[in-house]
């Protein structure tokens, strides 16, 4: 199935489907289009309608068709567009029959444990892209496949949660995200955080740092207490 077709179905059966910010989204079945072909945008070979009545020559995502030749936008996709705030606003996890709208921390949570596929996994950064049609569904049992805004991430939980535990220790031993993200660190902050810890911690940190993995974690990470207790071996150490 085509990650639109995987969102679809799951938003369907769960709806309405709870939002973080309070709200209930309702998520209503699709009409079903004439057409048959390959999907202009996700590719999938399935019934669908013109292109031309679902995407106007401004639609900004263009570049990312994969089938560009193509006159059709499958029913799942087009669908999709059709709830521009409620699919792009809201980072999303679909699985079976069931739609979850996540929270940064639902994600942390989500990351530490175990995939159990067939499941799409999209991470809103902005909140002002079209992530559904750029997504893929994760098949794989050992590391999440997930779309960190419009950037394709691969995770693996148990070097998730050992690199997001220094994350947020230094994050709550007051340095900013920015200044672990960049290792532009300010000197009265490591002398009251302790230079022998400060070194320990970057030491992991630092062959993560331009990673897309510590983009997860960075994105994620919080200031309250830290739960992970899996030791970060040697051959965890290389970047994601």
């Amino acid at each position: 199935m085509s990650p639109t077709e995987v969102l679809y179905h799951c938003a369907v059966a769960s709806s309405p489907v709870p939002s973080p910010s309070g709200k209930s989204v309702v998520y209503q079945p699709l009409v079903e289009g004439w057409l048959r072909g390959r999907c202009y945008l996700c590719g999938a070979v399935a019934t669908g309608k013109p292109k031309g009545k679902v995407i106007k020559d401004t639609f900004t995502d263009q570049s990312w068709a994969k089938a560009p030749d193509s006159d059709v936008v499958c029913d799942y996709c087009a669908w999709a567009l059709s709830y521009k705030f409620d699919t792009r606003n809201y980072s999303m996890y679909a699985r079976g029959d069931k739609l979850d709208l996540l929270s940064r921390p639902q994600i942390r949570s989500l990351l530490i444990s175990q995939p159990d596929p067939p499941y799409v996994l999209l991470v809103a950064v902005s909140g002002q892209k079209w992530l559904h049609f750029k997504g893929h569904v994760g098949y794989s049992r050992e590391q999440w496949d997930l779309m960190l805004e419009e950037r394709r991430t691969l995770v693996r939980p148990s070097v998730f949660a050992c690199v997001l535990q220094v994350f947020e220790r230094l994050y709550q031993g007051g340095h900013t995200k920015e200044e672990i993200l960049s290792a532009s660190y300010q000197g009265h902050r490591i002398q009251t955080y302790g230079i022998a810890d400060w070194e320990k911690d970057e030491a992991v940190i630092g062959p993560f740092r331009g990673s897309r993995l510590l983009d997860v974690v960075a994105f994620v990470a919080q200031k309250g207490e830290v739960s992970c207790s899996t030791a970060l071996t040697p051959a965890m150490k290389t970047p994601q």
